[in-house]
């Protein structure tokens, strides 16, 4: 320990003589040292965190994959739930029900968790204040019950423990309140709920009407807790005993169900499993800095034991051995490597800020990130391993010099070996490969990025609001009044000062409901109902100036208008995906559709993105609210305003019409379309940044190194330019050593971008992971920087005197 001390008062004089040196060397760690850190506590606070469930290891999410989407109904769900083997208990949810609250202040628009009676059991929660619900409840036509959030229970009901057992208004239906959850309760699938309502499933999802089969599927997400000691291989084979059981007993015409896949995940394997990819490659992006960043600082090292050779010889000669001269070496290097740690500290804490601000708002558990200790930990980890990474250069170049033949040199300049002169070529070729995979992967997200965007979505995004308002249905009971109170409200939004054009819509682009119904052209034989390739259409319901409203362009026929009024002919118009689904090129204009009953089909519109960018259009049918009603409805008004400047207005005007109905989900079109792009904008960003930062540490890296190599040349050129050599064939020289560097390392960089770039695929959209443009132009790319950052060495090259330098030691 003594020795260790005196080491380590050593290394901090000589460090603190050569503070140009320090700095370099510290700022190149921290920006690696840093980046890793902020990525490390954002992995592991998405990542590795147990979800907050007791005994949360033995928690899995079963569902069944049928053509491309899960889909688990009723009647599966009960044959799992009675006839499985291998699991403790099992429970039903889903997170997409919306209910107003009225008579607890101003009406609100909450996000309800539908779930059956079991699934705090199957979690391992227990309330926080009353009880948990009862079988009879999550039966259909059971008591209405309600479990509050601890959010919720604080802001409307200011933590009254005497709201349990209180009644609430839910759609103006009467809500028993039996309980509070826990403050840190988490819904699944990472949705965000006020509170949780029963299921109140039916027996059945098929019913058999007069001969005629109606297929009522309402989606079910299952969560289940295994048996001690069962394991997850088999499960699937055990569930689709079960399938093959449950199917026997429905119509024998809904074979596509027959094709159903059931898997089964870890339950955290499936609440952050859709992450992975993107937060691997940030941690991959910053490993490659790091090791960027070791090898800059590797070569600073290699630089200075170039001036160092003698010292070491002579403690070797005074009887210091190898072990004593590599510990002293080796404390200097995690000196410096600790300094680089704490200021990595910093920068990190300041990029888990910024990827907190920038990060799509639906990464899980993203807030939890924040340096605490085991962050900590791992920085100081990280630290001690770049110190060993960077301080094994000069150490082995140290004992690569002969003491004697060294103590024999006169002169107060080390010469330095071609081996050191190896190394630090070696380390360059290493920064520049490492770059250009960089460089290469985030080029690539950025041209994906780009396709994305480029998408045409069939409407016009710019200048529109949009928000939503749901009636009740105890309230709102006919669809005709429904119908009529959506009509008027358009008109008059359409009066607002601003307002160019204003609509109603029940499916919105990115945003809309899902309700599908089966589809019969009059004139076709009928197709054979299955999951697989069902004659299904969506179906929306709007008002006229809907289409006016995001600029939708008419191909064929009419748009829907005034003719189009409850007591008119059924009239629909159809989209692009429809006229090729069931007309196959044919023009629809005039033709019959039996959907609920028979319409006439009026008009073909565009195709518009339904339900991402990258995702396929599906046939969709629209009619107006007065002939199809729907209790919850989207505005949408196009402004020559700002417009978010319309939103109180809006709420004023809703208001007016009914005191008790709520305005919520306001937003722009251009924010949903954002919403859309986000994380392919933040995973591109992330990568360019770090790509950027590795070719410029790499730039410095070759700058660094053919500094220093024209340094020990310098005698060499004034020999040159003494015998005649012009200026610009000694530039020539150093930029064609420099070109030789950089070309083995893009060699490198571009065989190795071959096999790593594959690991974007399921990130890239409308481009190849080898993408022979991309990888030609990052190449030619980082040539450039590198003859650019050999550029200033060659020039100082040709400014040296010959007088000088041929009486240079």
């Amino acid at each position: 320990m003594e020795s260790l001390l005196l080491d380590l008062r050593y290394s901090l004089r000589v460090i603190a003589r050569n503070r140009g040196f320090l700095v370099a060397a510290v700022i190149a760690l921290a920006l690696g040292i840093g980046a890793n850190t902020a990525i490390f506590s954002v992995v592991d606070a998405v990542l590795f965190r147990a979800l907050p469930y007791r005994d949360a290891g033995r928690l899995v999410w079963l569902t069944n994959h049928v053509q491309q989407q899960n889909l688990v109904f009723a009647d599966i769900y009960a044959g799992w739930r009675t006839r499985n083997r291998s699991f403790e208990s099992l429970a039903g949810y889903s997170a997409g029900a919306e209910y107003t609250l009225t008579g607890a202040g101003a009406p609100q628009r909450l996000q309800a968790g539908q779930v059956t009676a079991g699934f705090l059991d199957v979690l391992g929660v227990a309330p926080q204040a009353g009880r948990n619900f009862l079988a009879d409840e999550d039966r259909p036509g059971g008591t209405k019950a309600a479990l509050l959030t601890d959010a919720l229970w604080r802001s409307t009901f200011g933590a009254d423990p005497a709201a349990v057992g209180k009644t609430i208004e839910l759609d103006d239906a009467p809500y028993f309140v039996v309980g509070v959850l826990p403050r840190d309760f988490e819904f699944l699938d990472n949705a965000k709920v006020d509170l949780l309502v029963p299921f109140q499933l039916a027996d059945s999802s098929i019913r058999v009407s007069g001969g005629r089969v109606e297929v009522r599927i309402q989606p079910i997400s299952v969560v289940a807790r295994l048996r001690q000691g069962a394991r997850i291989e088999g499960l699937a084979s055990e569930l689709n005993d079960i399938n093959q059981a449950v199917l026997k007993g429905l119509p024998a015409n809904l074979k596509g169900l027959g094709d159903a896949q059931p898997q089964v995940f870890p339950l955290h394997d499936h609440e952050v499993g859709n992450m992975r990819p993107a937060l691997a490659m940030l941690a991959g992006a910053v490993g490659f800095v790091l090791l960027i960043s070791c090898a800059n600082v590797a070569n600073l090292q290699l630089a200075r034991a170039a001036g160092r050779e003698k010292e070491v010889a002579i403690r070797g000669a005074l009887g210091a051995g190898r072990f004593r001269l590599m510990r002293l070496l080796m404390t200097e290097s995690t000196v410096i490597a600790l300094a680089g740690g704490a200021a990595g500290l910093l920068l990190a804490a300041a990029l888990v800020r910024t990827i907190r601000h920038y990060a799509p708002v639906t990464t899980p558990h993203l807030q939890d990130a924040r340096l605490d200790a085991r962050v900590l930990l791992v920085t100081l980890a990280v630290s001690l391993v770049t110190g060993v990474l960077f301080g094994l250069a000069p150490v082995l170049a140290a004992f690569r010099v002969a003491s004697d033949k060294m103590l024999k040199k006169t002169g107060t300049r080390g010469g330095t070996g071609s081996g050191t002169r190896r190394a630090q070529r070696v380390l360059m070729v290493v920064e520049i490969a490492l770059a250009i995979v960089l460089f290469i992967g985030a080029a690539l997200l950025a041209k994906s990025f780009r396709n994305l965007i480029a998408v045409e979505t069939g409407f016009d995004s710019h200048n529109v609001l949009t928000a939503r308002v749901a009636l009740p249905v105890d309230q709102y009971q006919s669809p005709e009044r429904q119908g009529a109170f959506f009509h008027q409200l358009a008109e008059r939004l359409g009066a607002l000062p601003g307002v160019t054009s204003a609509g109603v819509a029940a499916s919105m682009p990115f945003a809309g409901n899902s309700m599908m119904i089966s589809v019969h052209v009059e004139g076709q034989a009928p197709e054979e109902l299955t999951l697989g390739n069902a004659p299904i259409a969506r179906v929306n319901s709007v008002t006229p100036g809907y289409f006016q409203a995001l600029r939708i362009r008419l191909l064929e026929g009419r748009l829907l208008d005034e003719r189009d009024g409850a007591g008119a002919p059924p009239s629909v118009v159809v989209n692009q995906a429809f006229v090729r689904r069931f007309f196959k090129g044919e023009s629809p204009i005039g033709h019959r559709i039996n959907l609920d009953k028979t319409w006439m089909i009026v008009g073909v519109v565009a195709d518009t993105k339904q339900r991402g960018l990258a995702s396929e259009t599906l046939p969709e049918v629209t009619a107006t609210v007065e002939q199809w009603p729907r209790f919850m409805m989207t505005l949408v008004l196009r402004t020559d305003l700002e417009p978010s400047s319309l939103a109180s207005a809006v709420r004023k005007l809703v208001s007016e019409l009914d005191k008790n109905l709520p305005v919520y989900a306001v937003r722009t079109m251009d924010e949903a379309l954002a919403a859309q792009v986000a994380s392919a904008r933040f995973n591109a960003g992330a990568l360019a940044a770090f790509a950027a930062l590795a070719v410029l540490l790499a730039a410095v890296g070759i700058y660094g190194v053919m500094a220093y190599a024209i340094g020990q040349r310098t005698h060499e050129i004034g020999v040159r330019m003494a015998l005649g050599a012009q200026p610009r064939s000694v530039r020539r020289m150093v930029l064609k050593q420099g070109l030789r560097l950089a070309l083995a390392g893009v060699a490198i960089g571009v065989a190795a971008s071959f096999g790593l770039t594959r690991l974007l695929t399921s990130m890239l959209f409308g481009v190849k992971p080898t993408d022979p443009a991309v990888f030609a132009g990052v190449a030619v790319a980082l040539v450039a920087v590198a003859l650019a950052a050999c550029w200033i060495p060659s020039h100082r090259a040709t400014q040296v005197d010959p007088v000088v330098a041929l009486r240079y030691e």
